[in-house]
């Protein structure tokens, strides 16, 4: 049977003063839980961020000044590590609440010896509210979020306008929003929200920058996808 196990893990209050927070969630593994809670913690330490009521200092983390790209809700990060691995002078600032995608990813980034990539296991919207500074970020990306299809759960869409403008206001002069989906109505519902974001300038239509810009593999989603026909929609906007 499935256990739920407390760790504790690193909160500060709007102060900045530490807190001591329990965390719960399910590891599913039946014998071990103890030995795989250590094994996390190990792998956080290498590359992961506590949650802070304040602004973070990417250099302080990354130890360079490196373009950051921030990858919202990244799942088991396939596509985040390989384009780390890919792209070395670029920075990678992960956001996912996933557990079992958080515990593959800082696995994975620990024994690969990853030393650009850093995960927070956060809500993002409490994230970008506290933690980012504005105007710090090359290229924010966010693939495949959940469309809620149905008209009545629309307003649980992640991508509304005043979250569009929050993400805005992240975004460096000249640096880039980069949205996938493979659901036509979100992208025209994405659209349409950018288009009262007067700093926001749709570029998707322009394939030289989409080119230059636009570097993410092809994942299994995105192939289902395919297979079943569904167009993808690769929306890009550039910060004026």
């Amino acid at each position: 049977m499935n256990k739920n196990i407390e760790i504790f893990t690193k909160k500060y209050n709007k102060k900045g003063t530490f807190i001591r927070e329990i965390r719960s969630f399910v590891l599913r593994r039946k014998k071990n839980n103890k030995f795989y809670i250590e094994l996390f913690k190990i792998y956080w330490y290498f590359c992961g961020i506590d949650f802070l009521y304040k602004n973070i200092f990417f250099p302080f983390y990354f130890k360079n000044t490196n373009p950051v790209i921030l990858d919202i809700g990244f799942g088991y990060g396939n596509s985040l590590l390989k384009t780390a691995i890919k792209n070395s002078k670029k920075n990678y600032l992960g956001v996912e609440v996933y557990f079992p995608g958080i515990f593959y990813s800082v696995q994975k980034i620990f024994f690969l010896k990853l030393k650009n990539i850093k995960i927070i296991y956060r809500d993002v919207t409490e994230v970008i509210k506290y933690m980012i500074p504005n105007n710090t970020i090359y290229k924010i990306q966010i693939f495949f979020p959940d469309p809620w299809k149905k008209r009545k759960h629309n307003k649980r869409r992640l991508l509304q306008y005043s979250f569009l403008k929050k993400l805005s206001k992240k975004v460096q002069s000249g640096g880039f929003l980069h949205i996938t989906t493979d659901d036509e109505s979100y992208s025209t519902f994405i659209l349409k929200n950018s288009k009262n974001i007067s700093c926001l300038y749709d570029v998707s239509k322009n394939e030289f920058i989409k080119n230059k810009i636009i570097d993410r593999p092809i994942t299994k989603f995105e192939k289902k996808s395919i297979s079943q026909g569904r167009k993808i929609f690769d929306l890009l906007f550039i910060k004026k």
